[in-house]
């Protein structure tokens, strides 16, 4: 038995916790950002329970952590901004055909390229937004790649989406919350 399985259990099991929890939690955003925010939590859901599998965990992480990036990205897109780009709809087909190509061809930088562009992706809209916390849900999920491509499907790789996928989750609840004004307050006490 590995010295890690105790905590690479825990933090499976608390990316499986936060990705479950993700799914209430999201029915108030717009439809985009629900949506997308839903289909990522179910895949990195599908990643927590695959982890603690020999060998079977980086094949998952190969396959899904790139479509779990697009969601992501298509969620920031969808909480940050009102139109989101025409040739988005194919990012996820793209990222499909990237987890399975690096599977198939035993290419893991497949994968890395599509998780990438998508954590890039997610950083810059989130920062036009001035939205602090995407961003760094965005470079957390770049962490997640890191860890995955160093150690395979390890405790960092979960505890790092688990962040990113939380972080997104609460950027896209802060941008659609009304910002009140700086005069908000004088005024209403004037009345």
């Amino acid at each position: 038995m590995n010295v890690d399985s105790p905590f690479l259990l825990l933090s499976a099991a608390l990316l499986l916790a936060i990705a479950i929890a993700v799914w209430p939690l999201a029915a108030p955003l717009r439809p985009g950002a629900r949506v997308n925010l839903r289909f990522a939590a179910m895949l990195l859901a599908a990643i927590a329970i695959a982890a603690p599998l020999p060998r079977i965990g980086d094949v998952a992480v190969l396959v899904a952590l790139p479509p779990a990036a697009a969601a992501l990205a298509l969620a920031a897109l969808a909480s940050f901004t009102r139109h989101a780009p025409a040739f988005a709809g194919i990012a996820p087909v793209l990222s499909v055909i990237a987890g399975l190509g690096a599977v198939i061809l035993a290419a893991p930088m497949l994968a890395a390229i599509a998780v990438a562009l998508a954590a890039f992706v997610i950083i810059v809209v989130a920062l036009q937004d001035l939205a602090w916390i995407g961003a760094l849900s965005g470079a957390l999920l770049l962490a997640a790649l890191f860890a995955f491509l160093a150690r395979g499907a390890d405790v960092a790789l979960l505890l790092f989406a688990a962040a990113a996928l939380l972080g997104l989750l609460r950027s896209a609840f802060a941008v659609q919350q009304p910002r009140p004004s700086r005069f908000e307050g004088a005024i209403g006490r004037m009345r």
